[in-house]
């Protein structure tokens, strides 16, 4: 399986779009999709590390992470 396809699965999995996902890794949502597509077989090297790192999770803030207000937390 190629990285794109992992890419895509990844984002079909856990609902998140192709917008946040380019956001994330600082590419237009074009291109995101025509490098989740297969289009683009190569991203420069920075964009490829960003992806590893979207993937690792480090764009996402978890649960505990959030800093909730007391109205939210009841």
């Amino acid at each position: 399986m190629k990285l794109f396809e992992i890419v895509r699965k990844y984002l079909e999995t856990n609902g998140i779009s192709i917008r946040y996902f380019s956001d994330c890794i600082g590419v237009s949502p074009n291109v995101g999709g025509k490098w989740l597509r297969g289009d683009i077989k190569k991203l420069p090297a920075e964009k490829m590390e960003k992806i590893y790192a979207f993937l690792n999770e480090e764009y996402h803030t978890t649960v505990d992470e959030m800093k909730l207000t007391d109205k939210e937390n009841k």
